[in-house]
């Protein structure tokens, strides 16, 4: 497992809501690519599902260094919900997070390396245990998209406004 500090790739060109908060460049919290331990589209090894929580964590740490807490439980899931579909959907063999922020903005961008298949929501059964985390992301962020180049979904999750 390998943690490193990087610049922020190019902003996407697809998406939905506007990302103007990309300007001026994020400061970076921090970036990690998981290998993964099975096949795309085979059923996921103890480990590689264990990674959603373990990047919620450094997630968590992160946000707290900054002074961030009270954004912490919804960076929290639009994490776990963004690095489980990259496990779960992504071609490539590693899973690249990073996460960054402006002075108004926290941004998540997790990839599966390879552009993989087209992301799309769907509309989840009532006893469906999946099918809802792109509805998630879309409730809590205030804009997200993918990045057409290389399937790399990203999110900006907005800074509470101080009173």
């Amino acid at each position: 497992m390998t943690i490193r500090t990087t610049p922020p790739p190019t902003p996407t060109v697809r998406h939905t809501g506007t990302f103007t908060p990309y300007l001026p460049p994020p400061t970076p919290g921090f970036e990690i690519r998981f290998g993964r331990t099975t096949a795309p589209g085979e059923q996921l090894s103890a480990l590689d599902r264990a990674r959603p929580g373990q990047v919620r964590g450094l997630g968590r740490v992160q946000l707290q260094y900054w002074g961030m807490e009270g954004l912490a439980e919804d960076a929290e899931l639009v994490i776990s919900e963004l690095v489980t579909n990259a496990f779960q959907h992504g071609s490539g063999d590693s899973v690249r997070v990073w996460l960054g922020r402006t002075a108004t903005h926290v941004r998540i961008e997790v990839g599966g390396g390879g552009s993989g298949p087209e992301l799309r929501s769907r509309q989840a059964g009532p006893w469906e245990e999946g099918g809802r985390g792109l509805y998630l992301v879309d409730a809590l962020a205030e804009s997200w998209g993918v990045a057409s180049s290389d399937g790399r979904v990203w999110c900006a999750l907005a800074l509470p406004r101080e009173s």
